[in-house]
């Protein structure tokens, strides 16, 4: 008598999956079926291992697998023996298993993904080796078992999708017609509820877009994931964000330069000729009216304008624009003072007493 037990599934799995079996990543005795979107991890009787490749259960010395749990395990991150650009996840027992960005593999040692060159990949290399024992007659056993195996997954299948836990292969063959019809059932169902289920969060520092698979991402750099994020978050204007996995920007733009959203580096824009840039600057800030700011990656104006002169916002030299006739320009003016009336003053004048009465 064999039974199969359907387990607590990693919830999510299957959205954007075609229905059908797939090998669970970290249990080698257990697979994942996708039914409507609707996760169920199903365990192989008798000790036996899923192939992926035949799409049943098997023995274990013909199946690739490693298992990996996160049972007794503390919170953290773990390097994944079988793919250097993934790595498994542990938060409160639960497994996660995380991608890192394109063309980057997980260094164990920094805890963070990095790039092939820094990392030291050892891949396990899996043997597929026959027993010993193993002759005509042993094959020929194990290939009938495994063809009776091949024969019942469907109901092995259908009889978790029906809701029955547990039952022996005996009673699935003699009611199979009825397996078939309670998995019927248990799928209107499942299509039914498919939108009340809840999905786990992806830890901080990345995020899980739901129509595209059930893998949660790092952030990249210039962007930001709080927990739950289904969308990376464009760094916020005038900080910076300049590693993979953040939670929080990392920190204000540098003073002398600007950041605007998305800023991957504390100096992102060099602050322009006519403008400053204090610590924290999204944009360029143009140089206060009555001062100029000459130069580039200015913090703050370099001084006032010159008498004579006028210096509207932006301007970057002292003596920008020269005081028109009959006005006259004191220092820090933005605009030219005019003279009383009947009165007059020539090009360049810089206070009231250049104003004279008119001849």
């Amino acid at each position: 008598m064999h039974s199969a037990r359907y387990q607590q599934p990693i919830i999510g799995y299957c959205i954007g999956k075609p229905d059908g079996n797939y090998a669970h990543p970290t249990k080698c005795n257990s697979f994942y079926t996708c039914s409507n979107g609707a996760t169920y991890i199903i365990k192989c009787p008798n000790d036996l291992y899923f192939n992926s490749k035949s799409n049943r259960c098997d023995f274990d010395h013909n199946v690739k697998c490693i298992n990996f749990t996160c049972a007794g395990r503390l919170n953290g991150n773990y390097a994944n023996p079988s793919n250097c650009s993934t790595f498994y996840a542990c938060s409160n027992g639960y497994l996660y298993e995380m991608d890192c960005p394109a063309g980057l593999y997980y260094n164990e040692t920094m805890d963070m993904c990095d790039y092939p060159r820094n990392v030291r990949c050892n891949l396990v290399s899996f043997k597929y080796s026959q027993s010993p024992s193993n002759n005509n007659a042993n094959n020929a056993a194990n290939n009938a078992v495994a063809s009776v195996i091949s024969d019942d997954m469907d109901d092995l299948i259908n009889s978790v999708l029906s809701g029955e836990e547990e039952n022996s292969w005996n009673d699935r063959r003699t009611h199979r017609h009825h397996s078939r019809k309670r998995s019927q059932q248990g799928r209107r169902m499942l299509t039914q509820n498919k939108q009340k289920r809840e999905f786990h969060q992806c830890l901080a520092g990345s995020y899980r877009q739901m129509s595209r698979g059930h893998h949660c991402k790092l952030c990249h750099p210039g962007f930001f994931c709080p927990t739950g994020s289904v969308e990376p978050i464009p760094c916020t204007p005038g900080f910076f964000c300049d590693a993979i996995g953040l939670v929080t920007p990392a920190g204000q733009c540098s003073a002398g330069y600007y950041c605007p959203v998305g800023s991957s580096v504390p100096n992102s824009g060099l602050c322009p000729q006519g403008h400053y840039c204090p610590t924290g600057a999204s944009k360029p800030v143009p140089c206060t009216r009555g001062m100029y700011c000459a130069g580039m990656g200015l913090t703050f104006p370099s001084g006032v304008c010159t008498a004579g002169y006028f210096c509207p916002p932006g301007s970057s030299v002292p003596n920008e624009t020269t005081c028109p006739k009959d006005h006259f320009c004191p220092p820090r003016s933005f605009l030219p003072r005019p003279c009383p009336k009947r009165m007059t003053a020539q090009i360049g004048s810089s206070n009231f007493d250049d104003c004279t009465a008119r001849k």
